[in-house]
């Protein structure tokens, strides 16, 4: 008998729903345990009813279970879900309304007042939301929602310096794999040797959830941070696992340089050159080190490496980050 929290995850299917299952195959805590996607799904087992897309094979024991209706009877109590947005938002109230803890990937709820849009590292202390939601009250259920992927590589940078030194402006610029636009994604001849320099919706999620991510808690609500903030969001041809973020911040102070590397280093958990933590399914090396007047941190996680590299002139600072294979 397993000790693991048995999880569903709710449209199962899809390639955000694949990727849970790879993701949770050896996960230390949970163990999938229910399946549910469309109509056209239910009732098949799940090696038939998804076109699996992911470069790993699918769990033997996922790949034997029969894909359940997306209704909450029958459901697990923790939900992983994937949705397209338009159907998140009617499906995953019903789910915690039957007392489903909830945990979305989609943006149909981020930015509903009492939904924690939650970073861990950045703002844990927003959870505390999930306490004035309805479903909390009447059923014990709720929903917490995870940002946008660009969103979140931003914050992480933002958010030590934003907690010391006041933000007045950010202006970002990202470049992202067409993986992000799911299957089938965007039209090949739209896309090959070409940069296509919109993402519908993308500019306002990412210019919206940043300010929620870094705002207050006050109460029932999140205050938004009032610093000013623009995106400009692009496709590019590069299938998965890269994405390069460009960035100008303003201040209202000047930041001295040695005291943003050392706020970096702390955010980062960064001891001296090297910190190796490992875990039951997760292994990570944080580097850093000093290229002229910068300060590059790097965090190495299996094949791919994530560089941020700060570069300090008076009151603004450059940003970039990119995930190679």
């Amino acid at each position: 008998m397993s000790n693991k929290l048995p999880v569903g995850i709710l449209g199962a299917t899809g390639i955000v729903g694949q990727r849970f299952i790879q993701m949770l195959e050896h996960h230390p805590w949970f163990e999938v345990a229910w399946l549910a996607a469309s109509d056209r799904s239910e009732g098949r087992p799940y090696a038939e009813a998804a076109r699996w897309r992911l470069k790993t094979a699918i769990p033997p024991n996922v790949a034997k279970m029969t894909v359940a209706a997306a209704k909450p009877e029958g459901a697990p109590k923790i939900i992983f879900a994937a949705l397209d947005s338009s159907i998140a938002r009617e499906l995953e109230p019903q789910f915690a309304a039957a007392g489903c803890a909830v945990v979305s990937n989609s943006s149909a709820l981020r930015m509903q007042a009492d939904v924690p849009l939650v970073i861990p590292e950045v703002n844990g202390d927003h959870i505390q939301l999930i306490e004035t939601q309805i479903w909390r009250r009447k059923s014990g259920g709720f929903a917490v929602t995870n940002p946008n992927c660009s969103a979140i590589g931003l914050v992480m940078a933002l958010a030590p310096l934003h907690r010391r030194f006041t933000l007045e402006t950010v202006m970002a610029v990202t470049m992202q794999a067409v993986s992000g636009a799911g299957y089938p994604g965007v039209p090949a001849l739209d896309i090959l040797g070409n940069v296509v320099p919109y993402i519908a919706n993308e500019e306002e999620k990412m210019e919206e959830e940043t300010q929620k991510l870094l705002g207050t808690l006050n109460g029932s609500r999140v205050d938004p941070a009032p610093f000013a903030m623009s995106a400009q969001c692009n496709r590019v041809a590069v299938e998965d696992d890269r994405v390069t973020v460009d960035d100008c911040w303003h201040f209202s102070v000047r930041i001295d340089r040695q005291i943003l590397r050392l706020m970096l280093i702390a955010f980062a958990r960064v001891d001296r050159d090297r910190v190796v933590r490992k875990s039951g399914f997760l292994e990570e090396e944080r580097h850093l080190r000093r290229v002229g007047g910068a300060a590059v941190i790097e965090l190495q996680h299996g094949t791919f490496l994530v560089s941020w590299v700060m570069i300090i002139d008076g009151k603004s600072a450059s940003f970039a980050l990119e995930t190679l294979p």
